[in-house]
C-alpha cells in the first residue's frame, strides 16, 4: 500500500493515468523475477484485488488503474508502449515515505516536492475516510479510541533479541498512563507470529487483546483496516520499519512509535529528508505519550465505553 499511495499521489498531482499490476501471490512474482525459490513463509498468498479496491480505494482516484496479473499476461502488448515510473534509489522504503518519495521517483523532469506532500495529504484523507466508512461503517470524526501493537516477526525469525527493542518499556509506559481510565480495554495486538508476540508481551496480557494471527491472504486486510482506525500504533519490527504499519500511520496521521533500538530505517529517512511527523522512536517516547494524551482528550467518556 505504501507504493500505491505514492502512485496515487503522482497520478493526482500530474493528472496522468498510472497503471499498477496487481500481484495476487507475490511469491510467484518473486520467483519469476530473480529465479529463486520462495521461502515457505512467503507462499500461499491470495490477495483479492476486488476486495482490496472495495475496502481501501476511493472512487475519486480515477487516474490510478489497478490491473490484474492475469490481464497483463493475456494482453502482453498492453503495457509495452507506456513509460515506466522510474525509481532512482535502492534504499527500501524511501519511495513510500511522503517526505522522501518525490525525490526518488521520477515521472517528469521536474519534481515539486512541496506539491507532492500537499497532494499526498489530500489522497491520504480520501483513502482514510473511505476505509473507515467501508470497514467500520463510521466517519473519520467518530472512531473509538484504541491502540494497536504490531509485532512483526522476520521472514526467518531474524527480528533479533528482545534487548534490541524498547517494546516492553513503551507498552508499560502507555499502560501506566492510560489504564486507570479504562481506555486500554481496547488495546489490540496483531502479528504474523502470535506465539512470539505473547512471549515478548507476557507481562501485559491482562491489558491486551491478542487477535488471531493472519500470515497471508485477505484476512490481512482486516488487520490493515484496524491500523487505519487506530489512535496510536506501537511497532515492533526489525530495523524499525514495516510498511504494513508505517503506511497506515502516514495515511491516517496516526502517531507510531518504532521500538527498534539500534540504527533504524528512520535514520536513513533523515539522511534523505525529514522524518514524517507521525513517526516516533525510543528516544521520543515522552512525546509519543503526550500525542496520545492529546488524542485521548478529544474523546468523551461515552466514546470510550
Amino acid at each position: 500500500m505504501g507504493a500505491l499511495m505514492t502512485l496515487f499521489t503522482l497520478s493526482r498531482m500530474y493528472h496522468v493515468d498510472i497503471y499498477f499490476r496487481w500481484c495476487e501471490d507475490p511469491s510467484v512474482m518473486n520467483a519469476q523475477a530473480d529465479g529463486l525459490q520462495p521461502r515457505p513463509r512467503q507462499t500461499g498468498f491470495n490477495y483479492s484485488q476486488e476486495e482490496f479496491e472495495r475496502r481501501f480505494v476511493p472512487p475519486q482516484l480515477t487516474h490510478m488503474k489497478i490491473v490484474s496479473s492475469e490481464f497483463v499476461e493475456q494482453n502482453s502488448g498492453f503495457l509495452q508502449n507506456m513509460s515506466r515510473v522510474k525509481y532512482e534509489t535502492s534504499e527500501a522504503g524511501l519511495d513510500q515515505v511522503y517526505t522522501t518519495a518525490s525525490k526518488y521517483i521520477k515521472v517528469y523532469d521536474f519534481q515539486d516536492h512541496s506539491n507532492f506532500i500537499q497532494n499526498y495529504r489530500v489522497v491520504a484523507r480520501l483513502v482514510h475516510v473511505y476505509a473507515l466508512k467501508n470497514n467500520f461503517k463510521i466517519m473519520v470524526r467518530d472512531p473509538p479510541f484504541y491502540l494497536v501493537i504490531h509485532m512483526h516477526a522476520g521472514d526467518i525469525d531474524d527480528d533479533g533479541h528482545p534487548s534490541a527493542y524498547c517494546t516492553s518499556t513503551v507498552v508499560r509506559e502507555v499502560i501506566q498512563t492510560f489504564w486507570p481510565f479504562g481506555s486500554l480495554k481496547k488495546f489490540f495486538v496483531i502479528s504474523n507470529n502470535q506465539t512470539r508476540a505473547r512471549s515478548i508481551l507476557r507481562r501485559y496480557t491482562h491489558a491486551l487483546d491478542f487477535l488471531e494471527a493472519h500470515v497471508s491472504g485477505n484476512l490481512d486486510y482486516n488487520d490493515f483496516a484496524l491500523l487505519l482506525g487506530a489512535s496510536g500504533i506501537i511497532q515492533h519490527a526489525n530495523y524499525g520499519w514495516s510498511s504494513y504499519s508505517n503506511t497506515p500511520a502516514m495515511i491516517a496521521s496516526v502517531p507510531l512509535i518504532a521500538t527498534y533500538n539500534w540504527p533504524t530505517r528512520f535514520d536513513t529517512i533523515r539522511q534523505h529528508g525529514a522524518l514524517p511527523l507521525e513517526f516516533y522512536e525510543c528516544g521520543t517516547l515522552d512525546a509519543f505519550v503526550e500525542r496520545l494524551r492529546q488524542k485521548y482528550a478529544m474523546y468523551d467518556e461515552d466514546d470510550l465505553d
